[in-house]
Parts: C-alpha cells; structure tokens; sequence
C-alpha cells in the first residue's frame, strides 16, 4: 500500500528547502530568544540597581546636609533686653536689638482668634497636613510656569518656618526641596502647637517687630493674648508681605488685607458672617514702635 508522501516545495530554481535551525519558530531560535529577553532583563535590572543605589547615596548626603532640627525653643530666639525692678515684675526699660524687637511668647498665651486667624489665611490644612501641601504645590508650580519664573511655593506654616529657621529666601528649586525635606521633618519631630508656637515667634510682622508679641505690644500697645478679632485679623495678614500692608505706613492696603484674613476666617468655620462685620467697623488705633523706658537713668 502507497504511503501518502506530503509533496515538496521547491523553489523558482527547482532546490528543496531546508529547514532553519536558527529560525524564530524552530526549538533553537525560541531557546535564543528567551536567552536574549533573559540578558536584557537582566541588564535593565543591572541598571536599575545602579541608579538606585546611586538615588539613595545622593539622599544619604543630601539628608546629612541639612541643618539639624533638634532642640528649637522659641525662648532661645534673639529677643530684646528687658530691664526691671528688683522684684523682677515692673519693667523699667524694653531695649531693642537696634530698634528690633522680639518678645518670646508660649502659644497659651497667644489669643486663640489670633491662632486661628494665622490659619485661616496662612496654612487651613495646618492641622491635618504632614507639614506640605501638594496641592499647594501643584499650584504653585502652575503659576511659576505661566510667569516663567518662580513667583510661589505653596508653602504651609511648617514650610515657612523651616524657611525662616534654616533657610535663605532664594526662589530656587534646591532651595525648596530642602525647605519640603525640612517641613516634613519639623512635622514628624514637633506636634502642633509647638510648630505654631515657634511660626508666631519666628515672624516677621512689620515696624520692627519680630514675634506676635512683639507686634501685638508695637501696633497696639497690648499683650498677645489680649488682641481681639480686629486685631488679630491685622497681624495675621502682615507675614507675607510686611512692609506693604503695614497698617501705620499704610492703612487702606492694611485694612483690605484685614478683610482678607477675615473673609477667609469665615471659610473655615472659625468665626461667622456677624463676627467678621463687627471686626471691621470696629476703629483701631495703630502706634509706631519705640523703645519703651519708663526709668531711662537705669539704661544710660
């Protein structure tokens, strides 16, 4: 009985072909080709792995490079010298660092709408957040982009703190990394409170006043925890620019900010519609800062 014989195939010139021991789909070809797939995985991998032990070198040094954030006391801040009588409770002279002035204050004695006044226009998240806004910052990246230059950061209280303690006001990306490394620091080594007490301490709020308490006893002639709504409205409006809304140089720019900071006391919750009409017809008196003595024969 005939076998059935496949035909063959030959080619134009008439010659069989012959299998490819080397082609893709023979059991040699598939064999290279896996080998090939293995040693390029393989190599990716490689480089993966150097870049990533190159990755953690660089953060090793760049986290040993940063200042230490160990020890912060809002106490320990350069202040004024206060000169006082012999039972150490009547002040005879409030001498200022060339006219400067810092009195260290504890947040228990810091109003509390004066606190959430600071939030409310500063950091609402402050609470919550780990000491960086990333939405803040996505922002803030958006509009760097359409001015084509670094015009903002997005910065929480945390970040504007390790700003003012550790940092340089440079606009420059080094410089914010190692303020969001520093934040996220500062929130994991510090609670709250002690970040916002050292935030009030640390601020800059116009007429050479450094410190709320500082600025509380400048532009009203009243200790820190005794502003009231109006009050506080003002100076937490001055941190981010100082100079412009300073309400003794000028009081209308002064008193739109005041709105500003009052408007979004509402948003949080903090305070109500009524509150904030009150706080705004109230009359404020503003004084220019001075170095106070009430016995000048003590200092001469």
């Amino acid at each position: 009985m005939a076998r059935n014989v496949p035909e063959r195939i030959k080619t134009k010139g008439g010659h069989s072909p012959r299998a490819r021991i080397h082609a893709a789909w023979s059991p040699i070809g598939q064999k290279m080709r896996r080998t090939a797939m293995l040693r390029g995985l393989g190599a990716v991998l490689a480089v993966l792995l150097v870049i990533g032990l190159a990755a953690d070198a660089y953060a090793q040094s760049f986290f040993d490079s940063l200042p230490s954030i160990q020890g912060l006391d809002s106490a320990a801040f350069a202040g004024d010298t206060l000169i006082t009588d012999s039972s150490g409770k009547t002040v005879l002279a409030d001498v200022g660092n060339h006219g400067d002035h810092r009195l260290a204050v504890k947040l228990k004695d810091v109003s509390p709408v004066a606190v959430q006044a600071t939030v409310a226009i500063e950091d609402k998240g402050f609470y919550t957040n780990p000491g960086i806004d990333f939405q803040g910052i996505i922002r803030a990246a958006f509009d760097n982009i359409r001015a084509g230059h670094v015009v903002g950061g997005g910065s929480t209280i945390t970040q504007q703190l390790a700003k003012q303690q550790f940092l340089t006001p440079d606009q420059t990306v080094t410089r914010k990394i190692k303020e969001l490394a520093l934040a996220y620091e500062l929130s994991q080594t510090y609670s709250k409170d002690q970040i916002m007490e050292l935030y009030l301490n640390k601020s800059f709020y116009g007429s050479q006043s450094y410190g709320i308490e500082a600025a509380s006893e400048s532009y009203f002639q009243v200790p820190a925890s005794k502003l009231d709504l109006a009050q506080s409205a003002m100076l937490a409006g001055l941190p981010q620019a100082p100079t412009e809304w300073n309400p003794v140089l000028h009081p209308d720019q002064a008193k739109l900010r005041q709105t500003e900071v009052l408007r979004a006391m509402v948003r949080s919750n903090f305070i109500s519609q009524e509150d904030m009409d009150k706080a705004l017809a109230e009359k404020l008196n503003y004084y220019a800062p001075v170095n106070r003595y009430k016995a000048p024969h003590f200092v001469d």
